[in-house]
């Protein structure tokens, strides 16, 4: 139904007085008041729109577009309406002289066209920007040619041409620019290796995995889990500082040739000038002393290395702490004894050693600077002592590690020293009274039984 210009401005003022109403509570006013059936949308139309002085100025503004309430008012004014079409988008009213652009089934005006529009890369087809895909160089792609032509680099977040993307051996793949960049491909496998997570053989990068499969000298950090050797928890783990040789994998190769892959393995070690590190598994003396070290050490010497003379090198044995007792509060007291025992017989033990006092300070000092008088003084201030360069070193989770050990490549100062760490397991099983008062000549008795620690001893002046 239509109506003239002056009712609806009539009808106009009367909304305008009650502002503060609701649009339903106006139609029902309005209805009330005129006798008319006037719509909830004919109403909203009158309350945010000025009723215009002709119908001719809405018809003129459908070349530029009116909005759903204008276009209403229209409708309320005259039923001699041209072709409209609303756009999808804005949703404005427009003459259908002003050319819609048609997108699957709905209308589009100029302006929405051109702004929410753009040209497929590939295609040249025209699509909306929410079925549009932009890759990173800011071209775009329909949702056919994005399928077929973009790949999502998961590194940078952009999607990238096929044409622009790196592959490896596993069908993984990313940018160009991010593998430029941050990655490497492994010489062995094929993969994607970070360059953070790479290793290198040969100037040759390689992951992780490849690399512990072809190389003998591992990184610093590589601790597989351990394999143990013999019966019973009086276990020793041997890492032993070899250096002036070449840091060299034939050499390390051979090393675990001899002794086997189950029992040692190799790593790079930063304080070393030219050499690398011999670690074993976890063994009791019995399983040491049936394995070929002497003719390891032999070999090494062969090789140029050095050990004691090149003053960089340690020979580390951990000790197993549930071979002190298993719980926790036997294990503490078994190494309090140990710790009290090397505090007490400190020059002793630094003679057995052979370190000198510098190296010492810097690899191996002691925890106290004299005697102590119980061994639980020295367990409460070591394990307060955050440091690993002490002469028995806590900071191990499973283990205690006796560092006081300048290396060698003599197989019976090897020996010897394994021995003594072994006798160290005899000490923790002394009452409190016993530690306290043993003297170095009694722990010498006690080690009679080890040929190698005796002349050890005998040629030290010990």
């Amino acid at each position: 139904m239509t109506y003239t210009i002056d009712f609806l401005k009539e009808v106009q003022d009367y909304i305008n007085g009650y502002r503060g109403l609701s649009i339903a509570e106006l139609t029902r006013l309005v209805r009330e008041k005129f006798d008319i059936d006037m719509s909830f949308l004919e109403i909203g139309a009158l309350y945010f729109c000025k009723v215009p002085s002709s119908a001719e100025e809405l018809l003129e503004g459908l070349e530029i577009g009116i909005s759903g309430e204008e276009f209403k008012m229209l409708e309320l004014i005259t039923d001699e309406l041209p072709p409209i079409y609303v756009c999808e988008e804005c949703g404005r009213y427009y003459h259908t002289e002003v050319t819609p652009f048609e997108y699957r089934g709905d209308l589009f005006c100029p302006s929405c066209y051109e702004e929410y529009f753009r040209e497929c890369e590939e295609c040249g087809a025209f699509v909306h920007t929410s079925d549009i895909s932009e890759d990173a160089h800011g071209y775009y792609y329909c949702p056919d040619c994005a399928y077929e032509y973009l790949l999502y680099c998961d590194e940078c977040g952009e999607y990238h041409h096929k044409d622009d993307v790196v592959f490896d051996a596993f069908n993984n793949y990313m940018c160009r620019n991010c593998f430029e960049n941050y990655f490497y491909v492994c010489n062995d496998c094929g993969g994607f290796v970070h360059h953070t997570d790479v290793y290198w053989n040969d100037d040759m990068p390689y992951c992780e995995e490849c690399y512990n499969n072809i190389t003998y000298i591992h990184e610093y950090g590589y601790k597989p889990y351990p394999i143990f050797h013999g019966e019973g928890n009086r276990l020793l783990g041997v890492e032993l500082e070899v250096d002036e040789g070449g840091y060299n994998q034939d050499v390390a190769r051979e090393v675990i040739d001899i002794l086997g892959d189950d029992f040692v393995y190799c790593k790079y070690d930063g304080s070393l000038r030219d050499g690398f590190e011999i670690v074993s598994h976890p063994a009791t003396l019995e399983y040491h002393s049936q394995v070929d070290w002497g003719e390891v050490l032999d070999y090494l010497r062969n090789e140029g290395y050095e050990s004691h003379d090149a003053e960089t090198c340690g020979l580390h044995v951990h000790m197993n702490r549930k071979g002190f007792g298993d719980t926790e509060e036997e294990q503490e007291l078994g190494i309090s004894k140990v710790l009290f025992f090397i505090e007490r017989h400190w020059d002793k033990v630094v003679k057995f050693s052979r370190r000198t006092q510098s190296q010492l300070d810097e690899w191996a000092s002691r925890y106290l600077g004299s005697s102590p008088d119980h061994p639980e003084d020295v367990l409460e201030y070591a394990k307060n002592d955050l440091s690993r360069y002490r002469a028995v070193n806590l900071c191990p989770r499973h283990t205690i590690e006796i560092r006081v050990f300048r290396g060698s490549l003599v197989y019976e100062t090897l020996m010897a020293t394994l021995q003594f760490c072994d006798l160290l397991y005899d000490i923790a099983e002394l009452s409190l009274e016993e530690v306290m008062d043993i003297t170095w000549n009694e722990f010498k008795e006690m080690g009679s039984k080890y040929k190698e620690f005796s002349n050890y001893l005998e040629r030290r002046g010990l």
